[in-house]
């Protein structure tokens, strides 16, 4: 019989070392606030950071296209992700905001700012796409990235 995941976490920490039939631990992700819900969510919140790091909007079409080799998006979660992506960036800003007034010491939770996050905010926003293409129309950006892939 198998060890349990957490079993196998506490034996690695512990230097013990698996034998050939245990299970080997590449990772482990921390889901500190796990819990029910979309994967929707969990797609945008993926997408806006990885916006934030390259400044562009049109990344977020890159992390959909892999995404979407996984899990198929429907299309009325997909209409949800301008929207969602959006309050992300809010609620990062505004909660980082307020956090940095009340502990100026605390310079991390002002990264989305330092990152130009309203500025990607404005982007993502915009009423008209521009001459060049809408950049925010990811489901396009994905669907070239995987036919050119």
């Amino acid at each position: 019989m198998h060890k349990s995941v957490l079993r196998v976490c506490r034996d690695i920490l512990n230097g013990i070392v698996l034998s050939d039939t245990d299970y080997r631990v590449t990772g482990i992700i921390d889901f500190g606030d796990i819990q029910f819900s979309y994967y929707v969510f969990e797609l945008a919140i993926s997408m806006t950071y990885a916006m934030l790091l390259s400044g562009q909007p049109s990344t977020g079409g890159l992390v959909l296209a892999g995404y979407t080799v996984t899990r198929r998006l429907p299309d009325h979660e997909y209409r949800l992700l301008k929207t969602l992506i959006s309050a992300r960036l809010v609620q990062s800003l505004i909660l980082g905001a307020y956090t940095l007034e009340q502990d100026p010491s605390n310079t991390y939770v002002s990264s989305t700012e330092k990152a130009k996050g309203w500025e990607l905010l404005r982007k993502i926003r915009k009423s008209t796409p521009s001459p060049e293409g809408d950049d925010t129309d990811w489901k396009t950006i994905a669907n070239e990235y995987l036919t050119r892939s």
